[in-house]
C-alpha cells in the first residue's frame, strides 16, 4: 500500500506505549515527552470530574480511550487520507480511538492545533460516559469548545476557560444568533456558517454561565432539568428571561476580557502513568495497526495483508502481533487465517481479551460465509464469545457480538442476551451503532421511555450525518405513534452514514 512505503520503515521508530486509567497511548514521542502527554491526559479528565462532579468509577481496560500520536502532521494526512485534519476520535464498543499528532507549541494566531482538537473530542467522549441524557446542540458542541483550551502549568494546575482564539471569526459572526434561536436549535443543520457559530456562541455561553457570578449555578440547573427529562424548550426556564440573557450575553463578549480559572494539581491527583517500549513485532506491526483502527474499506483491507503475514511470520510468539493479524485478516474477511492468527495468540497469552474476541468473531464470518452453519456451529460462536466475557465481564464487545449472533443466526435473543446488549451500551455509550441497536431493542420491548433516552442524543450528535435526523424522526412517531409504529420507522430502509468502515 503506496502509503506505507511513504513513511519511515518500522526500524526507524521507536514506539512506546503510555498506560493510565482512562487512556492508553502509542507514540513516538520520547518518554519524557510522552509521560508529560499522558499525565496530562489523565489529568483532563481528572478536571472534568472535578469540575462536573463525576465519580471516578473502576471500569474495565477495555473502555479505555486509545490515543496513537503520529510524528507529524504529514503522516496523520497521509494515514487519514485528507490534509490539514489536527485529529480525529471514533467510539467503539470495541475500544474507542483517537488520532493526533506531536504538537511541539499552542497556536496563538487562532490556529486549530491537535491538543485542541483532541480535548474536544474527549469531552464529547466524556458526556457520552458521564450523562444519560441527549443535550441540545449548543451545549453538545459548545460546551466542548469551552473544555477545548484547558492548558497546564509546570507545576500541573490546569487553566480552564482561556479563549477560544481558534474561534474568533465565528464569535464575530455570533452576535447575528439570538440565544433564544441557540437554545433550541437542532440538526439538520444545511447552513456550514450557522454550524460555525453554534460551535463560537455556544463557547461564549458556556464560559459565560460557568464564570458570571450572576448565573452561578444556572448551567447545572440546566443539565439537572435535562436529565430529568425536560426538554431542550422546557429547560431554558433555568435561565429566567431569555432576551435578558441574550443581552447580557451581548455585554459580555463586548467586554473582550474573559476570565480563566486555575485548578491546582492538589485538587486533580491523577495515578500514575506506566511506560513501556513496543516489542520489535509490535513496532514493525504499527503501521498496518494504525490502519487496521483507523477503519478500512475491501480494497485497504487485502493491500495490508501481505505486510502483515510478511511481520507476523517473523514474530509467532509475540501475543500483540498475532492479534493485530487476526483483526487485519478478520477485516479482509480471510476468516481461517483470522482464527488461526487469535489462536496463536492465546497460547501465548491465553486471558487476551482480543485474541478470544477474534477467534469467536472469526469462526462466525467462516460458518456465515459457508451458507450452512448449523445450530451447533452457533453455539460454539456464543461459548468462545462466553469465554471472552469471563476474561472481562466488563469489556462491551463480546456482550455485543453475542446479542448479534442471535440475529446472525436468525433466531430471537434470549433475555440474557438483551441484558447483555443493555450491559455493553452502559459501558460504551459512545458508540452510535451500538446505541441505535439498544435503544432499537428498547422498542422490541415496548419501552418507550427507554428509547428516547437512549436514542435522543444521537439527534444533537453533530458527528452522526444523517442519523440524527433520522432518529428525531423515529422519536416524534413514538411520541405521536408509539413504540411498534416508531420501530417500524427505524428499520425502514435508510442511506444514513456516521458509521466506521470495518467497526
Amino acid at each position: 500500500m503506496l502509503v506505507l512505503l511513504s513513511w519511515p520503515a518500522p526500524a526507524q521508530a521507536r514506539w512506546l506505549e503510555a498506560s493510565g486509567r482512562h487512556f492508553v497511548i502509542y507514540s513516538e514521542q520520547t518518554e519524557a515527552e510522552l509521560r508529560s502527554f499522558a499525565e496530562n491526559l489523565e489529568r483532563f479528565d481528572a478536571t472534568l470530574r472535578f469540575q462536573l462532579h463525576r465519580a471516578d468509577l473502576d471500569r474495565s481496560p477495555q473502555t479505555r480511550l486509545t490515543v496513537y500520536v503520529l510524528a507529524d502532521q504529514g503522516r496523520l494526512d497521509a494515514l487519514l487520507g485528507a490534509r490539514g485534519v489536527a485529529g480525529i476520535y471514533f467510539g467503539r464498543a470495541s475500544g474507542s480511538v483517537a488520532f493526533t499528532s506531536q504538537v511541539s507549541r499552542v497556536p496563538t494566531d487562532g490556529g486549530l492545533d491537535p491538543q485542541t482538537v483532541l480535548f474536544h473530542e474527549y469531552t464529547h467522549h466524556f458526556l457520552f460516559n458521564n450523562f444519560g441524557f441527549g443535550a441540545p446542540l449548543w451545549f453538545s458542541e459548545g460546551y466542548p469548545e469551552f473544555w477545548s483550551t484547558v492548558r497546564f502549568t509546570e507545576d500541573g494546575s490546569v487553566q480552564i476557560g482561556l479563549p477560544a482564539m481558534h474561534r474568533n471569526i465565528e464569535l464575530t459572526l455570533a452576535r447575528a444568533m439570538s440565544v433564544r434561536e441557540l437554545l433550541t436549535l437542532r440538526y439538520p443543520i444545511s447552513d456550514g456558517e450557522t454550524l460555525a457559530v453554534v460551535y463560537g456562541r455556544g463557547w461564549l455561553l458556556s464560559h459565560y454561565l460557568s464564570f458570571d457570578e450572576s448565573r452561578r449555578g444556572q448551567l447545572d440547573a440546566y443539565l439537572r432539568a435535562l436529565s430529568e427529562g425536560q426538554s431542550a424548550e422546557q429547560a431554558t426556564h433555568v435561565f429566567g428571561d431569555l432576551d435578558q440573557l441574550d443581552r447580557d450575553l451581548r455585554r459580555y463578549f463586548d467586554q473582550r476580557h474573559f476570565t480563566y480559572a486555575l485548578v491546582p494539581a492538589a485538587q486533580v491527583p491523577i495515578r500514575p502513568v506506566a511506560i513501556r517500549p513496543l516489542t520489535a513485532g509490535e513496532t514493525a506491526m504499527m503501521y498496518v495497526k494504525l490502519h487496521s483502527k483507523r477503519g478500512v474499506d475491501s480494497r485497504e483491507a487485502n493491500s495490508l495483508i501481505p505486510e502483515a503475514r510478511r511481520i507476523a511470520a517473523r514474530f509467532p510468539d509475540d501475543a500483540r502481533v498475532q492479534v493485530a493479524l487476526a483483526e487485519a485478516e478478520h477485516d479482509a474477511r480471510n476468516f481461517a487465517e483470522s482464527e488461526a492468527a487469535a489462536d496463536r495468540a492465546l497460547a501465548v497469552d491465553p486471558h487476551s481479551v482480543d485474541a478470544a474476541v477474534y477467534r469467536a468473531w472469526a469462526m462466525w464470518g467462516r460458518i456465515a460465509a459457508s451458507g450452512d452453519a448449523t445450530p451447533a456451529q452457533w453455539q460454539e460462536v456464543r461459548r468462545r464469545l462466553s469465554a471472552a466475557n469471563h476474561l472481562d465481564p466488563d469489556a462491551p464487545q463480546p456482550l455485543e457480538l453475542f446479542f448479534k449472533s442471535f440475529a446472525a443466526e436468525g433466531i430471537p435473543p434470549t433475555q440474557n442476551a438483551i441484558e447483555g446488549l443493555y450491559t455493553a451500551f452502559e459501558l460504551a455509550p459512545e458508540d452510535r451503532d451500538l446505541r441505535l441497536l439498544a435503544g432499537r431493542q428498547l422498542l422490541v420491548a415496548g419501552n418507550a421511555a427507554g428509547a428516547r433516552g437512549v436514542l435522543t442524543p444521537l439527534t444533537s450528535d453533530g458527528h452522526s450525518g444523517r442519523l440524527g435526523p433520522r432518529i428525531a424522526d423515529v422519536l416524534a412517531v413514538l411520541a405521536s405513534d408509539g413504540p411498534a409504529a416508531a420501530l417500524a420507522r427505524l428499520d425502514a430502509p435508510s442511506t444514513d452514514d456516521g458509521r466506521d468502515r470495518t467497526h
